[in-house]
């Protein structure tokens, strides 16, 4: 979609947000608005659906609203009426507490309910006349909703955001490295406004296409998440993507009786993209469990991926760049991982990759349980992608997507491909916290199996876009 080209309800959307902008609302408590309406239009369409299955079965349906407070009742009233009903809503979901079903979250909607009835009544019914116009009973209708919310909160941006949101392009990039299929279970300790979960979801989708499907959700998706703010924001976006059965919890995923509630046996897949440069805090004894106690929580989230995967399982984490180099602890844990082979790929990201929310250069870290990993694939992306220009983040479009994908996976390039990855920056940036903090393990160019001219000293990786290290020199 261009610039120039928008849906109906992202044009629709566009008015609302003038007006209420002009109430005084920022685009932050906007978001949060829209949101909790539209949760509140799902509910009401996911219980007339419970509603109809227990009388087509003929058992009893417990709504989660009596009749007076159901959407469906009062959306298209005059604007009091609206008004008198939501605060009814507002103190009910407040008191209302459900352990299972499409209610679990209802609470989250408290607090950005009471900030609606905030507004002027008349501009309280705009804002529940526009959600309920919007199309929402097909699986399309929610996608292109999902469309429309998606344009909000990209107007909506800002550097605190850093900590919840994962661009769009990085997302699709670290899905793609791992794969998920269909049956597969999917987590994510940090999801904020679940970009990779969506993306996840859509992979298998594409990856389902055709084929028969199976009895319950495509994919088995959980998540974690602090930030209640965020948390209602992913929580919308799920639900529009098509993933309403996903089990996702509030609180700290770094403790440990929190992420064993999600999942028994552990997960297929974990993505992680977690917040950059929040740090630890010592006196906190909830860290315990972790071997090596890091000052940033970006060594915990390491740790506590690779504790949640299955035996067979594979992550994909977002990093910054700084994890790979700083000494003391974090040298240490670096060097277990790759003792204990649990390092497949490091991928060096461009600058601008994370904008508009932060600045801060990243690497991306290909994960697996089982240990079995004797040679770590190194690659700079550099050369793949688009380059950051002011707030718009460096690009990576679909075919580059799939080249950098195979290249990580060890698939040799044509050779028009290769020269031009050949006159990448490479990793001569990483070299100081190869040959100082893995402490022996020695780069070696990957020669033929990357379709890349062999070498046999340190020298030939440096220059290239891909090179790997060899297990067995420490």
């Amino acid at each position: 979609m261009t610039l120039n080209q928008q849906t109906r309800e992202e044009v629709d959307l566009d008015a609302l947000v003038a007006v209420l902008d002009a109430y005084g609302m920022d685009l932050r408590e906007i978001t949060d608005v829209v949101a909790s309406l539209i949760l509140l239009r799902w509910l009401d369409l996911a219980d007339a659906e419970a509603a109809a299955e227990a009388a087509f079965e003929e058992r009893t349906h417990l709504p989660l609203f009596p009749p007076g407070l159901q959407w469906r009742s009062w959306c298209g009233a005059e604007s009091l009426e609206i008004a008198d009903r939501l605060d009814a809503v507002a103190q009910r979901v407040t008191t209302t507490v459900a352990d299972t079903g499409p209610g679990v979250h209802l609470r989250l909607l408290s607090a950005p309910l009471k900030r609606l009835l905030q507004l002027n009544p008349a501009y309280l019914a705009d804002a529940v006349q526009w959600v309920a116009a919007l199309p929402m009973e097909t699986p399309s209708e929610r996608r292109a909703a999902l469309q429309a919310f998606d344009s909000l909160l990209t107007k909506a941006a800002t550097p605190y955001d850093a900590e919840s949101a994962t661009p769009t392009s990085l997302a699709k990039l670290m899905v793609s490295l791992a794969d998920p299929r269909p049956g597969e279970s999917v987590f994510d300790p940090s999801f904020g406004r679940a970009g990779l979960l969506v993306s996840a979801w859509r992979h298998a989708e594409a990856s389902h296409t055709g084929r028969p499907h199976r009895p319950g959700a495509l994919i088995d998706i959980a998540g974690v998440e602090i930030n209640p703010q965020a948390f209602l924001l992913g929580l919308t976006r799920l639900i529009l993507a098509g993933a309403a059965s996903a089990r996702l919890a509030l609180g700290n995923s770094l403790e440990s009786d929190l992420v064993r509630g999600t999942a028994k046996s552990g997960f297929d897949v974990i993505l992680a993209n977690p917040p950059i440069g929040a740090k630890t805090q010592r006196d906190n004894g909830g860290y315990h469990q972790f071997p090596f106690v890091t000052p940033d929580l970006t060594g915990m989230f390491v740790q506590q991926t690779i504790a949640q995967l299955k035996p067979q399982g594979r992550a994909v984490m977002a990093v910054p760049e700084g994890f790979l180099f700083r000494s003391g602890v974090e040298c240490a844990l670096r060097r277990s991982l790759i003792e204990q082979g649990q390092v497949e790929a490091v991928i060096g990201l461009p600058a601008g990759v994370f904008l508009p929310y932060t600045g801060v250069k990243g690497s991306l870290l290909v994960l697996r349980k089982h240990g079995n990993v004797d040679r770590i694939r190194m690659v700079d992306a550099t050369p793949f992608f688009e380059p950051a220009k002011g707030k718009r983040p460096a690009m990576l479009r679909g075919p580059m997507a799939d080249q950098l994908v195979q290249m990580v996976r060890g698939v040799a390039l044509p050779g028009s491909q290769r020269a031009r990855i050949e006159r990448g920056p490479g990793w001569a940036r990483y070299r100081p916290s190869i040959e100082k903090h893995l402490g022996g393990f020695h780069p070696r160019p990957c020669g033929s199996r990357m379709g890349l001219a062999s070498s046999p000293s340190r020298k030939g990786l440096v220059g290239r876009a891909s090179g790997s290290l060899e297990r067995g020199q420490w």
